[in-house]
């Protein structure tokens, strides 16, 4: 049975006695063959584990002196500790030794409340009086806005990226390993000005009258974010990627990922994919992406007959490809001549690893002959040549005598430079469901864009009196009405035939046909040629990872980066970075259970966990007492596995 039949099935707790002691587990069993069997446990604990869940006397008649929201915010709590989150910022940030909290703690309560309520600094404290942790934590001072801007300023660009890294390697050294990275790009809305960092540029969100703040997010598999970085609104999907590639190599070395281009696989989108990107993406990974349109015009005319089935996704959709390969963005560096045998040497092997496919190693032999035009490599059996041609700019490669290839020369500074053109599988994926859903919407715009076309032209044409819409007003309106995706299909025009005003639209059919030729198509492109269609496939499909990641920061549901209530860029930058944190928070928090077999879907854990409550109580003279509100089996089990008792631990009761 699979997962999703097995939770299907109704649990109840179960007694066992081992060694004499008895515990409690949760189980469903089902009838396999005509015999029932277990097929799904879960421990829960001894009774006097589950005792502690609830009031340890249900007779209470003492009133309820207040309802305290505790799960969410004591599952975030202990994430935070599991991480070091506090420490790992206090340790980069250079506040002295005082009274009240520290900066970690500043950072954490912002975090907090934000996952909360998207409230402003200065609605902090008014949250924290309202949570259980102000049963907690005291201190002398306030908790205003400038208390928490203040604080904000320590964490530098330079103490961000340093708590990151430690943050990272937290991760790592609980057994998150990457092996994909999802590379993405977003903005955000803001109504802030800010100096640079809110800007008005191509929203998301189609609000294009509104500054917007960029978010570019790096995942990796368990879809926690590994890299982040927020920059100006303005900037274009493809220079944001180019600056941030390094910072991500960067990153994965501090955090002791050794042999990128063996163990990494960057999946990213066509707005990413220009030349100098992909190349140098390329030099410390293995790629997976899509294309625009135009770079495989000539793939969209290939019928369906002629795709090959992959699988049926979880929507009973088929999903189909057509595989070819094509050399793709221009050519690429690949060394200098000037420069083998020496620093370029590892380049030269490493190209001959990657593109052809032969490992040489660190202990080939590499020689260049005495009137320096000819290299060899030799190791073992293998014998290559690489002769250069100055006359015709050729770099020949030929393996044993046999196989040859050729390659661009170029004279570049002062050094002759060679250049390879790089050949790239492409899968152009076919989605049924996805073909459905374009074809559906092209059909509704139609008849919306025909509709506005025919109202524009009834009004230039109209007879009678009053004012009648000049041609510039219908060629406006008109440009408004089609959609800029349609910008080709659909045509309006107005002219004057023989003093008369008169306005014609229509549909270029061509053009139509190559529009519906696109429904449901993704040209998808890889170096991994050794890859099956279908794993290529599935593994740029898994980039929805990073989009439900961008769907959280923008929704309530979770740790909403909109609204931002602050003007100073280095402010956003805190809040963003505070934003992100939460997001590792919840997306380790789901690693975590999905290693325990939980079966809950990662919405449904937050909002189980949103309905754990404790209640203040007091009995007659008696000092309060705090006590869990009745919870479910599926909260108990969230509440066991993530210790969410021990957040109490140190309160007062």
């Amino acid at each position: 049975m699979d997962t999703i039949d097995i939770k299907k099935i109704k649990p109840y707790v179960e007694k066992k006695k081992i060694n004499g002691n008895v515990y409690y587990q949760l189980t469903r069993k089902a009838w396999i063959n005509g015999t029932s069997k277990r097929v799904w446990s879960k421990y829960i604990g001894t009774a006097k584990t589950i005792e502690k869940v609830y009031a340890k006397d249900d007779n209470y008649t003492s009133p309820i002196l207040k309802s305290y929201e505790y799960g969410r915010t004591s599952a975030l709590m202990n994430i935070a500790e599991e991480l070091n989150f506090v420490e790992i910022i206090n340790k980069h940030t250079s506040k002295k030794k005082m009274d009240g909290l520290s900066v970690g703690e500043y950072m954490l309560l912002i975090l907090l409340s934000r996952a909360d309520k998207p409230v402003s600094k200065n609605g902090i404290a008014k949250w924290f009086k309202e949570s259980f942790l102000n049963l907690m934590w005291t201190f002398s001072h306030k908790l205003n806005t400038k208390n928490f801007t203040n604080h904000m300023e320590y964490l530098t660009d330079e103490v961000m990226q340093k708590i990151e890294d430690d943050i990272g390697k937290m991760l790592i050294s609980k057994g998150v390993s990457p092996t994909h990275l999802y590379i993405d790009t977003s903005n955000f809305v803001t109504y802030m000005k800010g100096k640079k960092l809110a800007a008005k540029g191509e929203s998301k969100q189609k609000r294009n009258d509104k500054n917007i703040v960029g978010l570019a997010l790096a995942t990796c598999d368990e879809n926690i974010p590994l890299f982040h970085e927020a920059y100006p609104g303005n900037m274009q999907d493809a220079k944001v990627f180019s600056e941030m590639i390094n910072k991500i190599v960067r990153r994965l070395q501090i955090l002791g990922v050794q042999n990128l281009k063996e163990k990494i696989v960057a999946v990213f989108d066509c707005g990413c994919n220009s030349s100098k990107n992909v190349e140098k993406t390329i030099t410390y990974a293995h790629i997976v992406g899509t294309l625009k349109s135009n770079q495989v015009s000539e793939l969209y005319s290939i019928p369906i007959e002629k795709y090959e089935f992959l699988y049926t996704d979880n929507n009973e959709h088929e999903v189909k490809g057509y595989r070819t390969k094509k050399n793709l963005f221009g050519e690429m560096f690949w060394f200098s001549w000037d420069d083998v045998p020496g620093k370029d040497s590892e380049r030269l092997l490493k190209f001959l690893k990657d593109n052809i496919k032969i490992e040489l190693g660190e202990n080939a032999e590499i020689k260049k002959s005495d009137d320096d035009k000819v290299i060899t490599i030799t190791k073992t059996n293998n014998l290559l040549t690489i002769k250069f041609n100055k006359e015709e700019n050729k770099a020949i490669l030929k393996i044993n005598d046999e196989e040859t290839y050729e390659y661009s020369l170029k004279e570049e500074k002062g050094k002759l430079n060679i250049y390879a053109e790089m050949k790239f599988t492409i899968v152009m994926r076919f989605h049924s469901g996805s073909y459905e859903k374009h074809l559906k919407t092209y059909e509704s715009k139609k008849e919306e864009i025909l509709k506005g076309l025919k109202k524009i032209k009834n009004s230039v044409e109209r007879k009678g009196k009053g004012r009648k819409m000049s041609i510039t007003s219908a060629e406006i309106a008109a440009a408004k009405i089609i959609l800029k995706e349609y910008k080709k299909v659909f045509w309006f025009k107005c002219e004057i035939k023989e003093g008369n005003l008169i306005c014609e639209y229509g549909i270029n059919a061509d053009k139509e046909k190559d529009l519906r030729q696109m429904f449901g198509k993704k040209p998808i492109f890889t170096d991994k040629h050794e890859w099956n269609s279908e794993k290529i496939v599935k593994t740029y499909n898994q980039k929805d990872f990073v989009e439900k990641d961008f769907h959280w920061l923008k929704g309530v549901l979770l740790i909403p980066i909109a609204p931002i209530y602050l003007q100073d860029d280095d402010h956003i930058k805190v809040h963003i970075f505070l934003c992100v944190m939460g997001l590792v928070f919840y997306r380790y928090l789901m690693w975590k259970l999905k290693k325990q077999n939980e079966t809950l879907s990662d919405t449904k854990v937050i909002d189980e966990l949103e309905k754990i409550r404790v209640i203040l109580i007091k009995e007659k003279d008696n000092s309060p007492k705090m006590k869990y509100e009745e919870i479910s089996l599926d909260q108990m089990r969230l509440f066991i596995t993530l210790r969410l008792e021990s957040v109490l631990k140190d309160a007062n009761f």
